[in-house]
């Protein structure tokens, strides 16, 4: 039997290819045309996948092509019958049955053996011409020639977010190759940030509107920013929280909870200049405060170091050296992942520029506006900057103008403010009238009721709840990183 298959192997190869390629066109053919639907759709409809979908169907269409190939290969029995129309005439099939049985009689061994005389000189597989459904293939073959010339047609994505996903991936390029330079990074934190800009990536080549886009940079600020204070160990974190309930102690908790080290160190000097201040009431408080963080730190030396300055600050009896050593510990905590808060910083901020920057468009770039705007502020502090849109506003307290720098006096020493309650958010009403004049000049009228006042304190205890009211909404929205930092930095010039 070995000998006699070996005759008609070739010749079963060449049946098996020649049906693959059949099942193959076949395939491809309704293939093609799913592909050439998929692409006209993606002309109407925008379809940022279309192509890899295509090509998917393809590949589906082989892999399906091979698998009933090989379900369906052709049989000994068939070759055998092949053979015989080439030349074979009966031979082969008869040859084959015999060699089924067990035993053979002196007739049948010579037919077997006449069977196998005339395979040895005829070449079957040379002789068989393998045939190809033409008409299917020449489908097939027209089918991808339409789905080729459909895809020169006109994109539904708009031009401009093309302009806009082409500029911001070659920032995300950019920040993946800095991360990938930077030495002080360990593979996990790259790993990490290059996930999230490959994300960004890929998000960009979908987005079928600059709106799109502009959406997915600032959620991807806001992911980085997420990243940024999960990488705050869990002690700074709960640090912050309880010393984020005093306003004496708030400046360490903002510190602690960006483990920012330099901060932190601002913070806790301002804390050594304030103890003096303070009446026994407040010491005790503090005290407290302290004592309580205690029981919460993990780490056995800040532990330590919050214990013994709470005694000491209740008693009444703090030192120099306490201070430096709780401030010693903390800054040893804002170490921890130190490095990659400052490439998500770095991330961030470039990704943050890119979205303040206006791209050009068909070789024309667009010239930011230019306006003005006055206000006056509480603390007798005036300020004027200069920002993007046409038109001149003033208005008590608030000044007309999208984004600029100014000046202004702060607060005085000694002064008191209220502090915020609800109430005072109600019966707030806000009205802008007026219609431009021929000098483009528009009026801006604000007026608020009069809402229930909070309790009036020294501005230094009132400041950083403003501050960190203003700072955590922000960090609850999609707010470009560009804005946020003007505003970080407009409550640092108030606070000097």
């Amino acid at each position: 039997m070995g000998k006699f298959q070996a005759l008609l192997t070739p010749l079963k190869r060449k049946l098996f290819l020649e049906g693959f390629i059949q099942k193959l066109i076949q395939f491809w053919m309704a293939a093609s045309i799913i592909g050439l639907a998929v692409v006209l759709l993606s002309k109407i409809i925008f379809l940022p996948d279309a192509l890899i979908f295509v090509f998917s169907v393809f590949g589906l269409a082989f892999l399906l092509a091979t698998v009933y190939s090989f379900l369906k290969q052709p049989k000994w029995q068939e070759a055998a019958r092949v053979a015989d129309t080439l030349g074979g005439k009966e031979r082969m099939v008869t040859a084959l049955e015999l060699l089924k049985k067990q035993e053979l009689s002196k007739i049948e061994r010579m037919a077997v053996a006449d069977g196998i005389s005339v395979g040895g000189q005829i070449d079957f597989s040379k002789k068989y011409r393998m045939r190809l459904p033409k008409k299917p293939f020449q489908c097939m073959v027209l089918f991808i020639i339409l789905t080729m010339a459909t895809g020169f047609l006109p994109s539904p994505r708009e031009e401009k977010a093309e302009i806009y996903a082409k500029a911001k991936l070659e920032q995300v390029e950019k920040v993946i190759k800095e991360v990938e330079q930077d030495e002080k990074l360990s593979a996990e934190e790259k790993k990490l940030l290059q996930k999230e800009m490959k994300g960004l990536a890929k998000e960009l080549k979908r987005v079928a509107s600059k709106e799109a886009g502009e959406t997915a940079i600032q959620k991807e600020q806001q992911q980085l920013k997420k990243l940024e204070k999960d990488s705050v160990s869990k002690d700074l974190k709960q640090l912050a929280q309880e010393f984020a309930k005093q306003e004496l102690t708030a400046p360490i908790a903002e510190a602690a909870e960006k483990g920012d080290a330099n901060a932190i160190e601002s913070a806790m000097a301002k804390l050594q200049e304030q103890l003096n201040q303070l009446t026994k009431e407040q010491l005790s408080a503090l005290g407290q405060q302290m004592a309580t963080a205690a029981s919460r730190m993990t780490n056995e030396e800040l532990a330590k170091a919050l214990e013994q300055l709470a005694k000491a600050v209740a008693d009444g009896t703090v030192s120099s050296e306490q201070l430096e050593q709780l401030k010693s510990q903390l800054t040893a905590q804002s170490t921890q992942n130190a490095q990659l808060r400052k490439a998500l910083q770095d991330a961030n901020k470039q990704l943050g520029e890119a979205q303040m920057q206006q791209p050009c468009e068909n070789g024309q770039c667009e010239a930011p506006q230019s306006g003005q705007g006055q206000g006056q502020g509480q603390g007798q502090g005036q300020g004027q900057g200069q920002g993007q849109g046409q038109g001149q506003g003033q208005g008590q307290g608030q000044g007309q103008g999208g984004s600029g720098e100014g000046r202004g006096t702060g607060h005085i020493e000694g002064e008191e403010i209220f502090t915020r309650k609800a109430s005072d958010k109600a019966d707030y009403d806000t009205q802008v009238s007026g219609a431009k004049n021929e000098g483009g000049d528009s009026s801006l009228t604000q007026e608020k009721t009069i809402g229930e006042e909070g309790e009036r304190l020294p501005y230094e205890q009132v400041f950083y709840n403003y501050q960190n009211e203003a700072m955590k909404a922000l960090d609850e929205q999609n707010t470009p990183y560009g804005m946020r930092q003007l505003v970080s930095d407009y409550f640092s010039t108030l606070e000097k």
